[in-house]
């Protein structure tokens, strides 16, 4: 239980602010937007979780549902660029000298439902040679002999085109077509790209 942001977590939120307005100066974080980011931080550390309800019960009605949810879809948080002063920010404090640059992706199973959830899609499922609905996140971090600290993350999404290309293609090899006869691969498109 919690009624206020952890002090430490305050301290590290005020110090990426001037962090951000040193190195961006055209973004900073108001007063509020940094209470709220030391709030959620305070949150996922204590309920280990990324979730509005949690807070919300965790936090003594610091804050409601609503205002933590309105804060984080309206807000104009730099998020990229928070991530990358952190993460400069985080080098210097801890002295990392070297380290490896590694990439980790994990596929997180959804509803079955998923028009609403960004980057849904058909996943195929290793241990049951099924197919079910989720999320891939790819996330690029530093590997160093103290600490692993995240870099960057995205959303794997499949190409549509590509998709609908290849079952196309599959279709046509199984009735016998030429592959010199059947349609050649779309070319790729930079919204989804495949990594390879």
């Amino acid at each position: 239980m919690f009624a206020e942001a952890m002090p430490f977590i305050t301290h590290y939120i005020s110090e990426l602010a001037k962090e951000l307005c040193q190195k961006r100066p055209e973004y900073h974080l108001s007063g509020i937007q940094q209470k709220w980011l030391s709030y959620c931080l305070t949150g996922m550390l204590l309920t280990g979780t990324l979730c509005w309800t949690a807070f919300e019960r965790m936090g003594l009605g610091g804050y409601s549902i609503g205002a933590l949810s309105w804060m984080f879809r309206n807000t104009k948080l730099p998020w990229s660029h928070l991530l990358q002063v952190s993460f400069s920010m985080l080098i210097r404090i801890l002295q990392i000298k070297s380290g490896v640059i590694v990439v980790d992706d994990s596929d997180h199973r959804r509803a079955k439902t998923t028009s609403r959830i960004y980057g849904a899609h058909k996943i195929f499922d290793k241990k049951t040679s099924g197919y079910y609905n989720g999320q891939c996140l790819v996330f690029l971090v530093l590997v160093t002999k103290t600490v692993t600290i995240p870099i960057g993350f995205s959303f794997y999404r499949p190409d549509p085109k590509y998709r609908a290309w290849e079952k196309e293609d599959k279709r046509l090899a199984k009735a016998g077509v030429k592959a010199s006869q059947r349609p050649k691969a779309p070319q790729p498109d930079p919204e989804y790209p495949t990594g390879v």
